[in-house]
């Protein structure tokens, strides 16, 4: 490496600017940037019939509440969002099936 054998003031900049102009560094580089096709979503065509949950946190607690269940419906884009004292299954299907919700088939991850 350079540094193991020079030094100078503005080295680091000198360096990129050098690195990002050199044609050979730019045709070698991996690039880890790579677009995924964007999925083919069949659109809605009720509301509730298809929902996206999420689990938020955790967050700094508020009377205790330390989590939040977050549900977007794709049809009509409204939001939810339900406080959370824990996160276990057992609370979030009582949630799911509290408010009757069916189709919380999707969620990030």
């Amino acid at each position: 490496m350079i540094s193991e054998r020079y030094v100078w003031p503005s080295m680091k900049a000198d360096v990129t600017l050098w690195a990002r102009t050199c044609l050979q560094c730019q045709q070698a580089k991996v690039s880890w940037h790579t677009r995924s096709k964007l999925s083919d979503f069949v659109p809605p065509s009720a509301r509730v019939e298809h929902v996206h949950i999420d689990l938020v946190g955790p967050l700094p607690p508020s009377e205790g509440f330390r989590y939040c269940l977050t549900c977007v419906d794709r049809f009509s884009k409204w939001p939810e969002a339900f406080p959370l004292l824990d996160i276990s299954a057992k609370r979030s299907q009582q949630l799911s099936t509290e408010d009757g919700s069916p189709g919380l088939d999707h969620h990030s991850g």
